[in-house]
């Protein structure tokens, strides 16, 4: 499990045991591949730059698929 994982792990941990279930990420159009991994669904693009050619994305992440398709 790599250091990405490890983290998306601990913060599924946390918020499951706060009785959270679904977890929005705000991500860039270059990082957002990686939360998609672990079934994380495109909601919005936001039409404002980060910087020059870099936008950002929110996601939402259901902590339920995590447990359900086996990621922890």
């Amino acid at each position: 499990m790599g250091l990405g994982s490890v983290i998306i792990s601990r913060i599924s941990a946390a918020a499951s045991d706060s009785g959270v279930t679904l977890v929005n990420i705000e991500a860039s159009q270059k990082s957002a591949p990686f939360f998609a991994k672990f079934a994380a669904l495109k909601i919005a693009a936001i039409n404002n730059d980060y910087e020059p050619g870099m936008y950002p994305i929110v996601l939402a992440l259901s902590l339920y698929s995590l447990i359900d398709d086996g990621f922890f």
